[in-house]
């Protein structure tokens, strides 16, 4: 789909409770990890005790608070998730959680299975609700909790993992909105679920910047922005060693690269460019019509946006 132009507004995202990596037991396990890890960014992860959905919960409650738009007159939602548990994230549980904070006519689609990708996979679904015109209004989610506590490192040791939620509105209104969709890009290579990450690193990583690289690129070419026009870059919140080595694959200089929630927190899966771009509108620091760069990954598919602050 060629037009992508769109709304985003009312960014807002919880988290569990702040923990020191040193505490993790999978860490403890392997001497000097900790060290590593911390000498490049990481300094702490996100625990909850809440379920998935009522992390979910407590973001829309944020969103809903924050915009003008009465719940009722949501369209649709989609909500995405890779942690999917169905005693803990049902369909009949969505459809309640929804139906309790006032959504009472929203569609409800869902998306898995992208990993850390799953928000871009989600956002392209509200963009295509809204451009088909089944909604001019949709709410979407990404919502994730490790399901084992003490499985929170991302091979081969890049980040650590955080319980969080993350939720926004996305409309076919742009005036009124807090951002602009300028492009949103994918790119899929199913193959590279065939390479080990632990023990092929170098070619998984090899893969991963070059997947990322052509997402980066398709979506600067659709939003006719180039890489000096773009003020921040917010990316999965990986160690700073490796965002740095995708940064300068695509041409970006490290220095544009959001890199304040590294240390905060790790790795919200893949809330991390929403939540990093909320934080940094939040600082003040972005002004009207400036650009910024989105980008989330996984080990096989790569999505890549550009929005523009209104």
């Amino acid at each position: 789909m060629k037009n992508q132009t769109s709304g985003l507004s009312s960014i807002q995202y919880v988290l569990g409770q702040q923990h020191s990596i040193e505490n993790l037991n999978q860490l403890k396990a392997d001497e000097g990890l900790a060290e590593t890890l911390m000498a490049l960014g990481l300094a702490h992860y996100a625990q909850s005790t809440k379920s998935t959905l009522e992390l979910a919960a407590e973001a829309v409650q944020k969103t809903i608070a924050t915009s003008n738009v009465n719940p009722a007159q949501i369209d649709a939602c989609v909500y995405a998730t890779n942690t999917l548990d169905l005693k803990e994230q049902s369909p009949d549980g969505i459809v309640t959680l929804l139906a309790n904070l006032g959504l009472s006519k929203a569609m409800i689609n869902g998306v898995f299975g992208w990993e850390c990708a799953n928000l871009f996979l989600a956002w392209q679904n509200a963009i295509n609700l809204i451009h088909t015109d089944m909604a001019d209004t949709v709410l979407v989610i990404t919502a994730d909790r490790c399901l084992d506590p003490n499985q929170r490192l991302v091979p081969p040791g890049i980040s650590v993992l955080s319980d969080g939620a993350c939720a926004a509105l996305v409309t076919r209104e742009t005036s009124k909105s807090d951002f602009i969709l300028r492009a949103l890009s994918h790119v899929s290579k199913p193959g590279m679920t065939q390479i080990d990450p632990n023990s092929d690193t170098q070619n998984y990583f090899v893969g991963v910047g070059n997947g990322l690289n052509e997402s980066a690129q398709k979506a600067l070419v659709q939003s006719k922005f180039t890489l000096t026009d773009i003020n921040q870059v917010c990316m999965n919140n990986y160690n700073l060693s490796l965002l740095n080595t995708f940064s300068r694959k695509i041409g970006f200089s490290p220095k544009q690269l959001y890199r304040k929630n590294i240390g905060r927190f790790g790795h919200c899966w893949a809330a991390d460019a929403w939540i990093n771009l909320s934080d940094y509108q939040e600082s003040g620091e972005l002004q009207a019509g400036q650009g910024v760069a989105l980008m989330g990954t996984s080990p096989f598919h790569w999505s890549s946006a550009v929005v523009t602050k209104v």
